[in-house]
Formats: structure tokens, sequence, C-alpha cells
């Protein structure tokens, strides 16, 4: 009888811990929307070039979302072109959207092939995609942004 009683107690214990953490995991959360809003070219300080991407990062939840880091990157035609990782985003307020400009760098073998293939096909349009990785906390999935197009270089 107190083997069964000692179970008990344990499945208790496991069921509140369960419970518990469950609760603290949001059931409304609604995953942020990312934006290509801008990628401009910056100085050159070495061998690689660097840009400044800048995302739109809309928050559609009432509590505010601090975003603990990202990943991203850019292909142009097929080529990854630009890539780049960031710790020091803004928190976001409820409700709201701010504008992020992160530091990127290129990477010269992709951009050599985008460039062949953008000298073949001056006046086509380009396939892009942005890729992106936010992690936004322990309590909440990590989520992950794919947007594709076309954009025409002039």
């Amino acid at each position: 009888m107190i083997p069964s009683f000692r179970n008990l107690i344990l499945t208790l214990v496991a069921a509140m811990v369960l419970a518990g953490g469950c609760a603290s995991m949001p059931e409304d959360f609604i995953r942020p929307t990312v934006s290509l809003v801008a990628v401009s070219p910056r100085d050159a300080e070495g061998l690689s070039p660097e840009f400044d991407v800048v995302l739109r990062i809309a928050n559609p939840n009432r509590k505010r979302l601090a975003i603990e880091g990202l990943t991203y990157r850019i292909r142009l035609a097929g080529s990854e072109v630009i890539d780049g990782v960031a710790s020091d985003v803004p928190v976001i307020a409820p409700y709201g959207e701010a504008e992020v400009t992160l530091r990127a760098r290129a990477n010269l073998l992709g951009g050599i092939n985008f460039l062949a293939g953008l000298l073949a096909n001056a006046d086509r349009p380009i396939d892009f995609e942005l890729v992106a990785r936010i992690d936004v906390g322990a309590f909440y999935p990590v989520i992950h942004i794919e947007r594709r197009g076309q954009v025409t270089l002039r």
C-alpha cells in the first residue's frame, strides 16, 4: 500500500511541474513579421565588402518582444551573397514595429557567382531570398522567416 501512495505523490508532483511549465508558455503568441527594407554598402574596411541590412520587424503581440539574437542570409539569383548575425537587437514594443539595421558582410564566392549570372542576364528580374532565424527566448519557439521574390536591378 505504501508504494502505491508514493507513486501517487510522484505522479501528482510531476503533473504540477508540467502544468507550471506549460503555464509559462504563451498560448496566444503570434509570429512577428519581418520585411527587408534596404541593403546599403558600407565603406570598405577589408577584403570582404560590408553592407547595412535594414529589416522591419513588427510585433503583433500584447507583450514586448525581446529578441536575444538572430541570423540571416540573403541570396540573389541563387547565390548566397550576404549573411550575418546580431545580438544587439532593440526590444520591440507591444503592437509595435522597429527598423533594425544589421551589419552584414558579403560572401565573396557567392558574390562572384552572382556577378557572373548578372552579367549574363542583365535585363531580367533577379530572384531573391531572405532567410532569418530569430531567437526570442527560452519559452518561445525559434522563429524561422523566409521571404522570396524578384527584383530588377537597374
